[in-house]
């Protein structure tokens, strides 16, 4: 404890002295005594203290809480104020300075002890939590795709700078309106106002897309196309407690679509270096999401453990206080896990392609109640990792387009494979369609599965009739030269 450097701030000598006295029994290093509001700052910016014992009373024209409010502002370092005043004036000018203790003399040795320790246990948090706010910021601020969060009443918490361009909303103008009035949608076909995909979430409980044919329009009436997905925020008890929004400007892929008759072989090789890079970066981002800030989160929760096991006597507040620190972290572990697996599930790396689907389909089922058979006979060993994304990608887009729009009662997913090849079918009940009579967008989302599996060289099929369901399926060679590169 030796290496605990303490401040006190105290105008009357004696009453300093035995502070000093208490604090270096106590094992802290005094390095410094002040006796006025001034001094303390300048001692503080010459010294830059573990921590500040500050009187309230003092002499001159500074008293001790504009004096802490100063040293917060400047240096970040904590203040606990040390006093003989009580009244309701005095407290609710402290608490203005946001001070991490405050004790009333006379005091008792073991009182101040527990105190400062409480104090400078709270300030290191309290920094980590900063940190980790900063770096989880600064990376969504990195997505290039726009990212919009909510809490459970549908007011947005957080905006990053690809969603203030697209929206035509500040970040700060933002936070605390409802959603609906800054995420504003309307069918491009109607021109009917749609409702956005966080409030269908919160309502069905349900992991969704954004309707067909949305158009955002931003605060100063751009119409922009977009594309989006939207996932539950949950607690530590799997409760809902907010929604993240991720969206896009597809105006230039709805651009490259209506001229791929002219250019279909350019168009597939970007198609394909944009998927390449796409899968990359989510998964970069995924892993530092979910391994760097999820175990840097988990430690703060294991050190708050360790705290409470301590042998010092803690008061019924100060486990409060843990107990809300705990759940705090708790929820941006969640939130960390959530958007980590928006952008790739871990699964798919760790365990391999076989359990990344069971695990998907386990989910699905039970988000929805759809009945899903499930038959596997992979081998897991010589799968290239581009085909397990694209299999994975094929899966997620089928099974969204089943949920959205077949109406179906069951569906049949078989993933096989053999010595050269590895396929995966998709199979519904549901209401089928006319492949002939398909709406561009739905179109779309068709085209970009046709796309991975040939980019690998592989084949796609769709079959589909009305009233007969859908099925969908895709075979990649195991070894070939687009495979290779």
């Amino acid at each position: 404890m030796s290496d605990l450097r303490v401040l006190v701030v105290e105008d009357e000598g004696i009453i300093a002295k035995d502070i000093q006295s208490t604090l270096n029994r106590s094992g802290y290093s005094v390095i410094a005594v002040a006796s006025s509001g001034q001094e303390a700052i300048e001692k503080a910016m010459e010294m830059y203290p573990d921590l500040v014992l500050m009187d309230i009373v003092l002499e001159g024209d500074m008293d001790g809480v504009a004096a802490a409010e100063k040293i917060r502002d400047r240096f970040d370092i904590p203040v606990v104020y040390l006093t003989a005043y009580s009244d309701d004036t005095t407290l609710q000018r402290a608490k203005i300075t946001e001070p991490y203790g405050y004790i009333l003399k006379p005091f008792q040795e073991r009182e101040l002890y527990t105190t400062i320790e409480m104090a400078l246990y709270k300030h290191k948090i309290e920094r980590k939590l900063k940190e980790n706010e900063r770096w989880v910021a600064t990376l969504l601020k990195s997505i290039g795709d726009a990212v919009i969060a909510t809490d459970t009443s549908k007011l947005i918490t957080f905006m990053n700078p690809v969603a203030e361009a697209l929206t035509g909303w500040k970040h700060e103008e933002a936070v605390g309106k409802p959603i609906k009035d800054v995420f504003k949608i309307i069918n491009e076909k109607t021109g009917k106002e749609v409702e956005e995909s966080a409030t269908r979430l919160l309502q069905d409980r349900v992991v969704t897309g954004i309707t067909n044919h949305a158009v955002l329009i931003a605060e100063d009436g751009t119409k922009r196309p977009i594309d989006d997905s939207c996932a539950p925020i949950r607690d530590d008890k799997g409760r809902i407690i907010g929604v993240v929004l991720i969206f896009r400007d597809i105006t230039e892929t709805k651009r490259m679509q209506d001229s791929i008759l002219k250019s279909e072989k350019q168009l597939r090789n970007l198609s394909s270096s944009i998927l390449s890079a796409q899968e990359q970066e989510r998964k970069r981002i995924s892993r530092e999401l979910h391994d760097d800030l999820g175990q840097i989160l988990t430690a703060v929760l294991l050190d708050i453990s360790r705290a409470e096991k301590q042998e010092t006597i803690l008061s019924s507040s100060s486990y409060g206080f843990l107990e809300h620190i705990r759940v705090g972290i708790k929820e941006a572990l969640q939130r960390v896990r959530s958007l980590s697996a928006i952008l790739r599930p871990g699964i798919l790396d760790q365990l391999g392609l076989k359990a990344a689907v069971i695990s998907f389909l386990e989910e699905i089922q039970e988000q929805t109640g759809l009945k899903i058979i499930e038959e596997m006979q992979v081998d897991q060993s010589n799968i290239p990792e581009s085909v397990s994304i694209a299999i994975y990608r094929i899966l997620q887009e089928a099974t969204t387009n089943i949920v959205k729009h077949a109406e179906a009662k069951q569906v049949i997913v078989k993933l096989q494979s053999d010595s050269k090849t590895i396929s995966i079918s998709i199979k519904d009940d549901g209401k089928g369609f006319k492949l002939e009579s398909l709406p561009i967008d739905k179109g779309l989302g068709l085209l970009g599965m046709k796309e991975r599996a040939e980019w690998l060289g592989g084949v796609f099929k769709i079959e589909s009739a009305h009233s007969r369901g859908t099925s969908i399926c895709a075979e990649f060679p195991l070894f070939s030269k687009k495979l290779a590169t």
